[in-house]
């Protein structure tokens, strides 16, 4: 009873840190909630003992460097794995949101790419003009 409560915390305490320091592995950013990012770490934990178990090489004399190898990769891998659903899924309600702005604007609904020229803020505004010479300073700002 004892040991399978030290157990669960040990796979509780290691999945948070096996999980924060595949987040910081995983090259750049993750849309991920903290919640996510500790159960990607005990995943990893879990399936990489799972895999050491099954490859024999779990229980060794030293350092099971093997096994926690397996648990940083399996978490790595899971930490970019949701990350990306996560990404997705913000995506997809962003575009959802701007469709429904659009309807109720009395558009088509469709979210189309606006113009380059086109300022976002001010959509008539002209854009600024510089002289041609860039060796005399205009006459206006004299």
């Amino acid at each position: 009873m004892i040991a399978g409560f030290f157990n669960l915390l040990w796979i509780l305490i290691g999945g948070t840190f096996v999980g924060i320091t595949a987040r910081l592995l995983v090259p750049g950013r993750q849309f991920l909630p903290v919640w996510a990012t500790i159960g990607s770490g005990i995943v990893g934990m879990l399936v990489g003992n799972w895999l050491a178990s099954l490859l024999g090489v779990r229980d060794t004399g030293g350092i099971d460097w093997i096994r926690h190898a397996l648990q940083f990769l399996v978490a790595a891998i899971a930490v970019a794995g949701v990350s990306a659903i996560y990404r997705q899924r913000a995506v997809d309600r962003l575009k959802n949101q701007l469709e429904q702005s659009n309807l109720n604007r009395g558009g088509s609904g469709v979210v189309a790419n606006p113009p380059s020229n086109v300022n976002p803020i001010s959509p008539n505004a002209q854009k600024a003009t510089f002289p041609i010479d860039n060796t005399t300073p205009p006459t206006e700002s004299l």
